[in-house]
C-alpha cells in the first residue's frame, strides 16, 4: 500500500524545480585537425546518497548523448575538448562551469 506524504508548502513543485535546473552545455570538439563547437540543454538533478555526508548531494548532468559525445553528421562520436555548463542563478545572472578543471568563470 502506498503512502502520501503532505507536500512541504516550502519546496517548490517537482516541475518548477526541474524548470529551474536547465542549463546550457557547450562543448568543443575535436574534428580532424580542427576544433568545432556544439551546444544542447540538460538539467542537473541532485540525489542525497545515503553514502555522503548528512545535507549533501550528488549531481548529475541529465542531457541527451549527441549533446554529452559531440556527434558529428554521420552518427559518429567526436574527441570531446572540453565541456563547460553554463547555469542561471538566482539573481538573473548566469555562471559558467568548466567541468574538465573544475574551474569556474562568472
Amino acid at each position: 500500500m502506498l503512502t502520501y506524504k503532505k507536500p512541504d508548502p516550502s519546496v517548490p513543485p517537482f516541475g518548477v524545480q526541474l524548470k529551474r535546473s536547465v542549463v546550457n552545455v557547450e562543448l568543443l570538439c575535436k574534428e580532424g585537425n580542427s576544433l568545432v563547437s556544439g551546444a544542447g540543454t540538460g538539467f542537473l538533478l541532485g540525489y542525497a546518497d545515503p553514502r555522503l555526508p548528512k545535507d549533501t548531494i550528488f549531481e548529475y548532468l541529465v542531457t541527451n548523448r549527441h549533446v554529452a559525445q559531440c556527434w558529428d553528421g554521420h552518427n559518429h562520436p567526436r574527441d570531446v575538448r572540453s565541456l563547460t555548463i553554463r547555469v542561471n542563478a538566482k539573481d538573473g545572472s548566469s555562471r559558467r562551469l568548466n567541468a574538465d578543471s573544475g574551474n569556474n568563470h562568472g
